[in-house]
């Protein structure tokens, strides 16, 4: 490791300086303009820093390392009242974002409109060999976060937060890193007093590896994914075990990538990918990472590699091969690159997604088929006489009784009615019906076909339950659509009307979305859950709106309260700023976020019809079948109980 030389500090700067406008508020301290000099800023902490930091940033300003000035904000002059400091000066790092903004299509298209995925494969080499810089300074960034690496509009990075790097001073001292992000800290150091470890570039190594997967992979962290053992697997867990959710020993460990998240080497090819092993397996804490010239090296030859797609234009994916991006945008629906028609403001609805609407609410299902029952089996095993043999032997009683009125004698008479009523009862007396052989088969034939029958019956009134509530849901979605296609001209009214009629809204609306979901600590929104967030584009609180958290899947009105709490407390610390000018940028931003909503929504609506018709279709289909395999049943049945019956 090498040791910093001392020099006298690079930038010449007036005896007096003056704070301004308060740029920027961390955990540490504020920024403030500087008065005197517009391209230097100063940071000022909340609280004295300690002595020895105190002597780490007098030590940063006297060192000759023209070339992390360069890349880095690097301290220039200390701050303070005599031998107290509290703070520093620096270079001030304009037009550059937060290399975050960089991950997910949302964010990307409000900080950088119109770039491609060369653009993304180009600023993760650049942050590259600003970590390469770093380390042939001697410097090891220790702390590496999203928060320390900006990115300018042409695809330059500096790097900042630079009071936490660690440094050696010309005496051998080692200022270390004191803190550092869970998500890119190697595992090696999970769980160590951090003020107590020398940080290596191979420690680096991991975080920038981290880096690079979340800039080129939509923002997903490399030990994020499916979990197919039992139990929870958290992501401090997994870095823990080293369980990499994207490679080839993935399945081993039983892990496995998210759903529509493509592979590494799809999108950037088998040497990054084979270099994201080396990175996150468990051979990494020995040294065998790649450094951060290699990745800068790795990450120039893919943005070499990428062509424009036949289909759209906007999309670079690697030569010769299938366009992945067009792939993920049909699995997700979500415009990964703006395609140049999307520069344009989409008309009003035209008159066709309005009759779509009334088209796909038309469309139903009949009430379910009463279905008919089997014939039963004779529960006597006496055959029944016909209703004119019984007439025949009433006629008989009758005529007995006539002939003994008309007989004198009546010991005569009453013989003959006793003998008209005998011969009738041997005339009609009852007969068993002959038997069948086989009855017991037979009956035990029957009951599988009832067994079958009950149980395709009970399918079959199920089934019609069920999809009648699917399609409901299924309108459900086209109504949600229309709701959200009928909101965009309020909401273009209020975000890209006038600059100066809603600024105060402008300023609101930068403050929720500088706090990301990603930074999220509310109760029961753990990784996975904001993961799932940030998927489906609740990136900040600017995005969590009542109906939209709840809908999702593993959430629910609990946590969407909470979440909406959250808002409300970050709304709470917004303080509008009359002199701040508008931004048009954010104005552009959100005219092209609502163009892309209004054309998401009309397409939805447009291709619904023939959809639900096909959903129709395959549902009535499914129906007979089902309604089929009960009338066969019911047909076994009735032959069965005709034979039983003698039949």
């Amino acid at each position: 490791m090498a040791k910093g030389a001392l020099s006298a500090p690079l930038v010449r700067l007036p005896a007096k300086l003056t704070t301004g406008r308060e740029i920027r508020s961390g955990g540490e301290g504020k920024i403030f303009e500087i008065a005197e000099v517009p391209d230097i800023v100063a940071k000022i902490y909340h609280r004295p820093p300690s002595p020895e930091r105190q002597r780490k940033l007098r030590l940063m300003a006297q060192m000759d390392l023209p070339e992390m000035r360069a890349i880095a904000a690097w301290p220039i002059q200390t701050v303070g009242s005599g031998a107290k400091i509290t703070g520093f000066v620096m270079p001030l790092v304009r037009d550059h974002k937060d290399v975050h903004l960089l991950y997910s299509p949302k964010s990307r298209r409000e900080a950088f409109p119109n770039v491609d995925f060369r653009f993304v494969a180009r600023a993760a080499a650049n942050a590259a060999r600003a970590f390469a810089v770093a380390h042939a300074s001697g410097v090891v960034i220790g702390d590496v976060n999203y928060g320390g690496v900006a990115v300018s509009a042409a695809g330059d990075v500096k790097l900042l937060d630079c009071d936490s790097f660690q440094v050696v001073g010309a005496d051998g001292e080692v200022y270390r890193c004191e803190v550092g992000m869970p998500e890119f800290l190697p595992p090696e150091l999970a769980g160590k007093r951090l003020d107590e470890v020398v940080r290596t570039p191979n420690h680096d190594n991991f975080g920038l590896a981290v880096l690079v997967f979340r800039m080129l992979m939509l923002g997903r962290h490399p030990f994020v994914g499916r979990y197919t053992g039992y139990g929870e697997m958290t992501q401090e867990r997994a870095m823990a075990e080293f369980r990499y959710a994207y490679g080839p020993r993935a399945e081993a460990m039983r892990m496995a990538r998210p759903p529509g998240v493509p592979a590494v080497e799809d999108v950037a090819g088998p040497a990054v990918a084979a270099a994201f092993e080396r990175a996150f397996d468990a051979k990494g804490p020995s040294g065998s990472r790649p450094g951060a010239a290699a990745w800068a090296a790795l990450l120039d030859a893919l943005a070499a590699e990428l062509e424009a797609c036949a289909e759209v234009p906007s999309h670079w994916s690697r030569g010769g091969r299938p366009c992945v991006w067009c792939a993920v945008e049909q699995a997700s629906g979500i415009s990964m690159f703006p395609r140049a028609e999307e520069v344009e403001a989409p008309k009003a609805p035209p008159a066709e997604v309005l009759r779509a609407v009334s088209d796909v609410f038309a469309v139903g299902l009949p009430d379910a088929e009463d279905l008919p029952e089997p014939e039963p089996e004779l529960e006597t095993t006496y055959i029944r006489f016909p209703r004119t043999l019984i007439l025949a032997k009433i006629a008989i009683i009758i005529g007995s009784v006539w002939l003994a009125a008309k007989i004198d004698s009546s010991i005569l008479a009453m013989a003959a009615c006793w003998g008209g009523i005998k011969a009738s009862n041997r005339l009609f007396r009852r007969r068993r019906r002959p038997a069948v052989e086989n009855a017991d088969e037979l009956r035990a034939q029957r009951a599988l076909l009832e067994t079958v029958r009950t149980q395709s019956l009970a399918h079959y009134k199920a089934l019609c339950a069920d999809q009648a509530k699917d399609l409901a849901a299924a309108k459900a979605v086209v109504a949600d659509a229309r709701r959200r296609l009928e909101a965009i001209p309020r909401l273009r009214a209020k975000r890209v009307g006038p600059p100066n009629a809603s600024r105060g809204e402008l300023q609101l609306l930068a403050h929720l979305r500088r706090h990301r979901v990603a930074d999220l600590k509310v109760s029961g929104v753990g990784v996975e859950r904001r993961q799932t967030l940030i998927a489906n584009g609740i990136e900040t609180a600017a995005d969590v709106a009542p109906g939209v958290v709840s809908a999702l899947p593993g959430f629910g009105p609990v946590l969407e309260a909470a979440l909406l709490d959250w808002r409300r407390r970050v709304e709470k610390g917004f303080v509008y700023d009359p002199r701040m000018p508008a931004d048009r940028a954010m104005f552009e931003a959100a005219r092209r976020e609502l163009d892309a909503e209004q054309r998401k929504c009309e397409a939805e609506i447009l291709r619904a019809p023939a959809e639900m018709l096909k959903i129709r279709e395959v549902m009535l289909r499914r129906r007979e079948r089902v309604a089929s395999g009960v009338r066969e049943a019911t047909d076994e049945i009735t032959k069965l109980n005709r034979a039983l019956n003698g039949s």
